[in-house]
């Protein structure tokens, strides 16, 4: 798996992920050092390195005056995959309840691309009912 897609999956998109990256090897650096090594603009490096920071992902220190930011471990991202893990286990329960409102399911459902297929063989797998059919969108 490519890191950006991996990072996108931590609302790490475009910009934000190439900063992110540029301060992981970096380790740490000035916005000037960070912008450089990303290829962005310093205005909107600035802005990024604070909302990585309000993420938790980096931290600023100071060193002989100069304001550095500095990467936190990358497990740091485990942590929060974990925490929202533990969420939506907490929220589970009263979504499958708003789920089981209505009694009428819908019988169709349609799929588009890779991804698609890929919750089909899942949903496949997963099905204890009888499947009657699969179709192509030129079919139907």
């Amino acid at each position: 798996m490519e890191i950006k897609h991996f990072l996108a999956q931590f609302d790490l998109i475009g910009k934000k992920a190439d900063v992110y990256l540029a301060v992981l090897e970096l380790g740490s650096g000035t916005v000037i050092e960070i912008a450089r090594k990303s290829e962005i603009k310093r205005t909107t490096v600035y802005d990024i390195l604070l909302d990585l920071e309000k993420s938790g992902l980096i931290y600023q220190t100071t060193k002989v005056n100069k304001r550095l930011f500095v990467a936190e471990d990358p497990e740091k991202l485990k942590k929060k995959l974990e925490e929202k893990e533990r969420v939506l286990g907490e929220m589970l329960p009263q979504l499958r309840s708003l789920y089981n409102i209505k009694g009428i399911k819908p019988k169709i459902k349609f799929y588009e691309g890779k991804e698609g297929l890929r919750q089909v063989y899942s949903d496949t797998l997963n099905y204890g009912g009888e499947i009657l059919a699969f179709a192509s969108e030129d079919v139907v």
